[in-house]
């Protein structure tokens, strides 16, 4: 909850290096997941935009598991 509370301040923006995992046993993907509030004039939140890049997809970016 603290990561997003610090996101949802004016001028702040997320930035997460995560995986998913796929239940019937796939190997993991990784993500760089990068994104901004967009706020209105009374800075009000209207949405979040962004990108999600796989990353796992990218060879030699992410070392694999020893």
């Amino acid at each position: 909850m603290l990561l997003l509370e610090q996101t949802i301040r004016p001028g702040s923006a997320l930035a997460l290096h995560c995986r998913a995992q796929h239940a019937d046993g796939v190997p993991p993907r990784w993500f760089d997941i990068e994104a901004r509030l967009l706020r209105d004039e009374r800075e009000r939140p209207l949405r979040w935009v962004g990108m999600l890049p796989d990353v796992g997809q990218i060879p030699g970016l992410i070392a694999a598991p020893a």
